[in-house]
């Protein structure tokens, strides 16, 4: 891991640096009420988004080049409003229209994975980043600040927990085999677009659904053992992408995969494009994908 810790020990204090700036939001409270949208949707984001995204740039640049020995970074984040921008040392930031196959390094970044949550004052949100080369990514990290546990994870070296109890727990997932033991999480969409019954039939055979809005931190979460089985849709680049190396390096890449059961999302085909995908312990692909097989 030596050559990647610099980085590593980057992201983590650009994270963590952003973090302390919105819990001085939440001590103040400004974040219940200042948003950007007049319009309460899935997609609504708070001023705070931008700033927090900008503190994470201000962090890692012009570090980053340096670490990485290159003189082109190109930048995926929610919060950039021309898409994709390819930034070069002492340049302004461009557009960046064909990144599908860009095989130079890109830095992610989710500032607020969970802003709905954010804005409403519930705890569960994280912040989010990752770095790809290659279209394979190289490392990874989200930080739930509330509990100060970060996951992380560098390729080839696996996926770890840090929290203020345990210092590099590997990540485990968990080994239950049947939905009537699982913890699963079904995000909103699935409610909305779903075949009514299909969804009410999990619901009868798990042992507890749970919806939560913050992708990153589920993931993690299915890595971790907390959960066995997560049904996402239609998901941004930058909502799934940090967490897809937690995930890779905790052995579940097979089991992270399209609704058809089968089809894996991981190795990367194209950067930049959204997903629908179930993500399981590797237990209960199965019994999930009879029914999300028949929602593509």
């Amino acid at each position: 891991m030596r050559p990647y810790s610099e980085i590593l020990h980057l992201l983590r204090k650009a994270i963590k640096k952003t973090s302390e700036y919105l819990f001085n939001i939440r001590k103040n409270g400004e974040y219940l009420f200042i948003m950007d949208s007049s319009v309460q949707t899935s997609s609504i984001h708070t001023q705070y988004d931008k700033i927090a995204n900008q503190v994470i740039l201000d962090t890692v640049f012009p570090q980053l080049f340096d670490l990485l020995k290159t003189k082109e970074i190109a930048v995926i984040s929610e919060e950039s409003e021309i898409g994709p921008v390819l930034m070069s040392p002492g340049a302004q930031s461009v557009a960046f229209e064909n990144i599908s196959d860009y095989t130079g390094y890109v830095l992610v970044i989710d500032p607020i994975c969970g802003s709905i949550l954010f804005v409403r004052g519930i705890a569960d949100f994280v912040l989010s980043t990752a770095i790809i080369h290659n279209k394979q990514t190289i490392m990874s990290v989200v930080y739930q600040p509330n509990l100060d546990e970060l996951f992380y994870a560098v390729r080839g070296h696996g996926a770890y927990l840090d929290d203020i109890s345990v210092c590099e727990k590997p990540l485990k997932p968990s080994n239950f085999d049947s939905l009537k033991h699982s913890l699963l999480s079904i995000e909103h969409e699935v409610y909305r677009t779903a075949p009514p019954f299909d969804v009410q039939d999990i619901a009868r055979k798990a042992m507890r659904i749970r919806t939560a809005g913050t992708c990153a931190l589920e993931m993690c979460y299915v890595a971790d053992g907390r959960i066995d089985g997560l049904i996402k849709l239609k998901q941004a680049f930058y909502d799934y992408l940090p967490g897809s190396l937690i995930v890779e390096e905790s052995g579940l890449q097979s089991a992270f995969v399209s609704l058809d059961g089968k089809t894996p999302i991981l190795p990367l085909k194209k950067l930049n494009q959204k997903a629908s995908f179930l993500l399981t312990n590797a237990k209960i692909t199965d019994a999930l994908s009879q029914y999300t097989k028949k929602w593509q």
